[in-house]
């Protein structure tokens, strides 16, 4: 079974997941969202040379690297929804590969590596902002980093590894204002794990890992309070209680083990019994004089700093009423932990009794059936996870209008045509060749498109253009030849209205 936390199973898994993530975005491109359209609008901007600007103002509401990653992999002649899409499946398929191999390090029952990292694949609101213009992936993954570079630092505690890690959160502080909350985990580590050290060493190291992780943040905060007047834009008040809050936050941070109807007070309860199950078997079943610190203690320690910092933002902002995006980047702990205990109960089974032999065997077979059926509810749940071209055309609309481009303008095609308004899909086809370099199937798209629409006069048009293409030249010829006769005769001097490349 030692196949199950093999690396390449790790990249076997990750490449799945980007499979998956492309073929779900495949016919009407990522998700859209209120954030998204921000984030599209200022890679656009910063690539024409604009700087941080949207449709609307100044970009200060979220961190400055999401959207300069994407302008600069623009420059790479890539339309910038095209991008999103690609990176988003990259860092998708990153997060399952790391997660496989950060399990594989601690977890000593093989099938169980495999299943977390199964379990991770299979975590929908992870999957569904992989496929939406979202930076929740970017974010997961360099918390992926996070996690590893300062469970690092705990074995050799050095300047160079404390600053290391500094960086790493730096990156995370940019993408997300909710990466705060790893430089508070990661200065409360550093300070935690300290063996043998003068409390002076310590405070040096965890100084110099602050200092370097904050400074990029405090540079883009000091340029929007300049500019604005205001940190992070202006912001709403917290509409909720604080019992409401505690629900969202049980609700979400235990999805992935419980279903949506299982009651918010009997998930606390039973996540505290599960805690004490733990705690009692560690403390029973570990060597006393051990004093390593150890990636279960990591993992629980950044659960509950960025679990309690969101608790405070939800008490003092508005937020989303649902969290499960905002503890995304955490769930893969949260899997860890859950595993662990198992991973620890199947060890210390046999010390118990003799028929605890038998717990490897019937976790096997748990683990098997758990992943059985997570798989069948994401396959139920397929049509909320995959884009649908009802969700996404709204947003699409509004950023078209701003940022017209070939690629959004035939996505949104696309998405209008399995609507059936056909001449719609029509408009926005043609819209897409007159801004395209290479506008043949655009102009062929755009005349099936009127020809379903039973638009003649238009699809004569459309086709007119297209022959002047040679890719596209023949079928062009051909759809013609089909139409109702008389209807080409009544075209004369079609207007291509292409813009030469």
């Amino acid at each position: 079974m030692t196949i199950f936390n093999k690396w390449y199973t790790g990249l076997a898994l990750a490449l799945i997941g980007v499979a998956g993530v492309l073929a779900g975005t495949a016919d009407y491109g990522p998700g859209m969202s209120p954030d998204s359209t921000s984030y599209v609008e200022c890679a656009r901007h910063l690539l024409d040379g604009e700087g941080f600007h949207t449709g609307w103002g100044l970009y200060v509401r979220w961190p400055p690297l999401f959207p300069i990653l994407l302008a600069g992999l623009g420059l790479l002649g890539l339309d910038v929804m095209d991008v999103f899409r690609f990176f988003n499946a990259a860092c998708f398929g990153l997060i399952i590969y790391f997660v496989h191999r950060l399990f594989a390090k601690d977890l000593k029952f093989p099938y169980l590596v495999f299943t977390g990292a199964v379990t991770v694949l299979l975590f929908e609101p992870l999957l569904k902002t992989s496929m939406m213009v979202l930076s929740e992936p970017l974010y997961t993954l360099l918390t992926v980093f996070f996690v590893m570079s300062i469970h690092a630092y705990t074995k050799t505690q050095t300047y160079s590894q404390a600053a290391w890690t500094g960086c790493i959160t730096g990156m995370a502080a940019l993408t997300r204002y909710y990466g705060v909350s790893l430089i508070l985990c990661g200065g409360l580590i550093i300070l935690l794990s300290s063996r043998e050290l003068h409390w002076k060493s310590v405070m040096g190291r965890a100084g110099a890992f602050g200092l370097i992780a904050s400074l990029p943040l405090g540079a883009w905060l000091l340029r929007n309070f300049l500019q604005t007047g205001s940190l992070a834009g202006p912001r709403g008040t917290n509409p909720y209680g604080f019992v409401e809050i505690i629900e969202i936050l049980s609700r979400s941070l235990t999805g992935f083990i419980m279903p949506q109807a299982v009651p918010p007070a009997f998930r606390l309860l039973i996540c505290a019994a599960a805690l004490f199950a733990f705690l009692f078997l560690f403390k029973r079943f570990s060597d006393s004089a051990e004093k390593e610190w150890t990636l279960a203690k990591t993992m629980a320690v950044t659960v509950l700093v960025c679990t309690g910092f969101l608790l405070y933002s939800y008490l003092t902002t508005w937020l989303d009423p649902t969290a499960d995006r905002y503890l995304a980047p955490v769930q893969f702990a949260a899997v860890f932990l859950a595993l662990y205990f198992v991973d620890s109960l199947i060890g210390a089974a046999p010390q118990i009794h003799q028929a605890g032999k038998l717990a490897a065997p019937v976790v096997l077979v748990l683990c098997t059936l758990w992943m059985g059926g997570l798989s069948l509810h994401v396959i139920s749940r397929s049509g909320e996870v995959i884009n649908n071209p009802e969700k996404n055309l709204a947003w699409m609309e509004v950023t078209s209008n701003m940022h017209p481009s070939a690629s959004l303008l035939t996505t949104k095609g696309n998405a209008l045509l399995d609507l059936g308004e056909f001449s719609k899909a029509a408009e926005s086809f043609e819209q897409a060749a007159k801004l395209s370099r290479a506008p043949g199937p655009a102009w062929i798209a755009a005349g099936k498109a009127a020809i379903r629409a039973e638009d003649y006069l238009m699809a004569v048009r459309m086709l007119e253009n297209a022959k002047e293409f040679d890719p596209v030249a023949g079928e062009a010829e051909e759809l013609l030849s089909q139409l109702p006769p008389g209807v080409c005769g009544s075209i004369q001097d079609p207007v291509s209205g292409h813009d030469s490349p």
